[in-house]
């Protein structure tokens, strides 16, 4: 424990009589300028034939792994027969629309949906992603492809060190949130994936003696505390000539990755995993115990619409969603029938 937090002894070590800087201590930042990375997903259906329909609904989560302030997403890219295409989200109390254009049929090549606003997922948190297409049922009767997207095979559909792409429900309505789907009954197709590619910007925390300090993985602030005690060693080597301040402003410069050789996932999950032994509560340890909840064996079950999906056995026969999005297997009859005048659900 003395290892990870300023322990009381070195924060009075911290408190030394120090020669007064000539100059007003320079303002240590909070976060970094944003990066912009970029995920993608394509997914390919057990029988070489993804679905399609009106839209697809799912959360995006952004993880605790690493010190990140907020991602923001700034746009997605689908394929299908797209149409009038818009894009809301729900990341604050509300519904919000952040994208509204029409579209060229796209069945093979991603099109981008650039976002009016972009989308914030704060650390630790969630943001719920819908993406819809208005393009009307055609004049025969068949239902649209106009949105690609998968049936559900991992408790997670794609992930990297900042964010996750979770599974959602599928939307057959041509109407936006409409409950009235192709065919009688509910609109909302549980146990679907997103297909597609979505853009995102990352906003880095910047290291600083407070609560930010327990953000960073353990190599890190492993580093910085040895910074820190080799300053306060006065009269040894040159460090301790140097203002308090001055020693935090270059630390807030580094980059969480400074600390590691060659920086993975592996890496930082051996850092989660000693937090963990030595009981320190780091927002790493917390992932990681996440990321083994994730790991849940899956089971193959039919739904009642025809589709194969991958659940965990917990999982298995329970509903998927809350906010009026559930559907339970239990009380309803198989669909075969309607998915093979579809084809696509």
């Amino acid at each position: 424990m003395a290892a990870q937090t300023l322990s009381n002894g070195l924060a009075a070590k911290l408190a030394l009589t120090e020669p007064a800087p000539a100059l007003t201590p320079p303002q240590r930042s909070a976060t970094s300028t944003s990066t912009q990375y970029g995920i993608t997903y394509e997914s390919t259906t057990a029988n070489d034939r993804d679905h399609a329909f009106s839209g697809i609904m799912f959360d995006v989560r952004c993880r605790a792994l690493l010190p990140v302030a907020h991602v923001e997403v700034v746009a997605l890219s689908v394929r299908g027969d797209l149409g009038p295409m818009t894009v809301h989200c729900f990341d604050g109390g509300a519904w919000r629309r952040v994208y509204d254009a029409d579209h060229a049929p796209s069945p093979d090549e991603l099109a981008p949906l650039r976002l009016a606003a972009p989308v914030r997922v704060a650390s630790g948190s969630r943001a719920r992603v819908y993406v819809h297409s208005a393009r009307e049922f055609s004049a025969g009767g068949r239902a649209p492809d106009s949105v690609v997207y998968a049936s559900r095979t991992a408790n997670v559909t794609d992930e990297d060190a900042t964010i996750q792409i979770l599974p959602g429900v599928a939307h057959t309505s041509s109407v936006p949130f409409s409950d009235r789907g192709f065919w009688p009954g509910p609109a909302w197709r549980p146990h679907r994936a997103f297909v597609g590619k979505l853009e995102y910007d990352v906003r880095w925390l910047c290291w600083n003696p407070d609560a930010s300090h327990r953000r960073f993985p353990r190599t890190f602030r492993r580093m910085a505390l040895e910074v820190v005690r080799c300053w306060s060693r006065a009269g040894e080597g040159a460090l301790w000539r140097l203002p308090k301040e001055t020693v935090f402003y270059v630390l807030n410069f580094c980059s969480w990755d400074w600390a590691y050789a060659a920086p993975d996932l592996a890496r930082l999950a051996e850092d989660a995993r000693a937090d963990a032994a030595a009981g320190f509560p780091s927002p790493q340890a917390a992932e990681l115990a996440r990321a083994t909840r994730d790991d849940e064996d899956l089971v193959g079950v039919r739904d009642r619409f025809g589709a194969l999906v991958m659940l965990p056995r917990s999982q298995a026969r329970a509903s998927f969603w809350d906010g009026g999005m559930n559907e339970s297997d239990d009380d309803e009859e198989d669909d075969d029938e309607e998915d093979d005048a579809a084809g696509d659900g």
